[in-house]
């Protein structure tokens, strides 16, 4: 079987579309994907730039739109709505005017309220039918502009039959990462990475390989050589009289300029990995431009945690649970979404690294109630010994368990500390009516370890003494 050149051709520029792999590269401040194009279409895009070749294609806008693509039949059915909205207004407009002719002839009130009462409901009808058209057009056109801001479809003005390089603006194509941590029990923790992907650039994106990158693909940094420290003989200045000027601007890499002064500084059929820390890698990547992010799981390890419910009354009453781990990989972003099986913990949870480990700050404790309240402040509280005044003051705590089960409270206090040799602090004593646990660390710090019954309320008092000369004045 003979084939002819026009099969031959076909068969070669098939086989050269399928050769090629579409490739997508998120970096912080813009996006660049390369793809083989088929009959210039790119889709509804602004700010956009091509290439092929690396030699750059120029672009142009168009009314018509190939109906098989997704954002163009959601274009072409708001033109539809948009054209039904303008038909009915003209009908309103021109019934108004047939009720404002002249009438002749003999006046025959039957026929009068007859006309009247079709008119009415005429009338009646094409209003309605305007406001739904209204609030249609108006839904279309806000789903539309959260998926892209540009109102035309774009086309290439010239065809590449080679793979063609798109470079998207800063946000039209970005993303972030989030952990979600479910506890399996009370000491054991799974943790999942997500990438969170946002499209809205008004191109629908199928890419083979997408690599995103936790940095900025355009850093300008400025080259340093080494200069010497010179040390020379002390001259008084001469005050000199100083004008304005603008600062002397470096051409950047790209263009731009910079001051001389600048130091250096779908997705069940995704698969995404952890390449490294701050790079990661998805496989067959569907991103329609929906303007709603795409959440894609990384990577997932198990992890023992240590779980304490933890309050610093000087800072806030509110008890909270801290779960401590160490990650099995690098910890990204500080958003996480924490679980029990089928309960949402906290949706909104803070983590960070700190003294070693992570830290997760997984939910307030509302069972529990704690209150801080100073001690009365009089003079008999002062004394003086010598030429050193000798100052005591201090604080309650009240603490109160409300569910009923036992609880365990770690709390967090503190005494002031001295930043002069004239002023001495010392904890004086941490008591309360029930037995309870504390340490004095460095800095002031007071950890109080306090093992709580049911319904059960503790008080604690914490005095200290400050001594100074009786000259000073003091703050704190």
């Amino acid at each position: 079987m003979r084939l002819s050149l026009k099969q031959i051709g076909y068969g070669l520029l098939c086989s050269s579309v399928l050769g090629h792999t579409s490739v997508l590269n998120v970096y912080q401040d813009t996006a660049v994907y390369t793809f083989v194009s088929q009959g210039g279409y790119l889709g509804f895009s602004d700010g956009v730039e091509a290439s092929c070749k690396g030699n750059e294609l120029l672009l142009k806008k168009q009314q018509v739109c190939p109906s098989q693509e997704r954002l163009c039949q959601e274009f072409l059915a708001h033109q539809k709505t948009k054209h039904a909205l303008v038909s009915t207004s003209e009908k309103l407009k021109m019934l108004d005017k047939l009720i404002s002719f002249p009438k002749s002839g003999e006046f025959d009130p039957k026929l009068w309220i007859e006309g009247a009462k079709m008119i009415g409901e005429e009338s009646a009808g094409l209003i309605l039918e305007q406001e739904k058209l209204k609030t249609e057009f108006a839904m279309e056109e806000e789903a539309f502009s959260r998926q892209t801001q540009s109102a035309n479809p774009l086309y290439l003005a010239k065809e590449c039959q080679e793979e063609i390089e798109l470079t998207f603006p800063h946000g039209q194509i970005n993303f972030s990462n989030f952990y979600e941590a479910e506890f399996l029990d009370e000491n054991h923790i799974e943790v999942t990475q997500y990438l969170s992907i946002l499209n809205h650039s008004g191109v629908d994106i199928k890419a083979d390989r997408a690599m995103f990158y936790y940095r900025p693909a355009h850093r300008y940094i400025n080259p340093i050589h080494f200069t010497p420290w010179i040390v020379s003989k002390y001259a008084p200045q001469v005050s000199k009289e100083y004008r304005t000027a603008m600062t002397k601007m470096t051409p950047m890499a790209n263009g731009a300029m910079v001051p001389e002064t600048m130091i250096a500084d779908e997705s069940a059929s995704i698969e995404a990995a952890y390449e490294d820390a701050r790079l990661y890698k998805v496989k067959n990547l569907s991103l329609p431009s929906l303007g709603t992010a795409v959440d894609v799981p990384v990577v997932s390890w198990t992890a023992s945690a240590e779980c304490k419910m933890h309050v610093y009354p000087y800072a806030g009453t509110m008890p909270y649970t801290l779960c401590a781990f160490e990650p099995a990989y690098q910890i990204d972003s500080n958003r996480w979404k924490i679980k029990s099986k089928e309960e949402i913990i906290n949706d909104n949870a803070a983590g960070e690294y700190y003294e070693g480990a992570y830290r997760l700050y997984t939910k307030a404790e509302e069972d529990i109630q704690v209150l801080r309240r100073p001690i009365v402040q009089n003079e008999k509280n002062t004394g003086f010994f010598g030429g050193t005044a000798r100052k005591k003051d201090g604080f309650i705590l009240e603490v109160t368990n409300k569910s009923d089960k036992p609880k365990t409270l770690m709390v967090t206090e503190r005494i002031p500390v001295s930043s002069a040799e004239e002023i001495k602090v010392k904890l004086l004593s941490v008591t309360s009516g029930q037995g309870i646990e504390y340490k004095e660390l460095k800095e002031g710090r007071i950890e109080i370890k306090l093992d709580l019954k049911a319904n059960e309320s503790k008080i604690i008092e914490v005095l200290f003494e400050i001594s100074y000369d009786k000259e000073l004045k003091i703050n704190y």
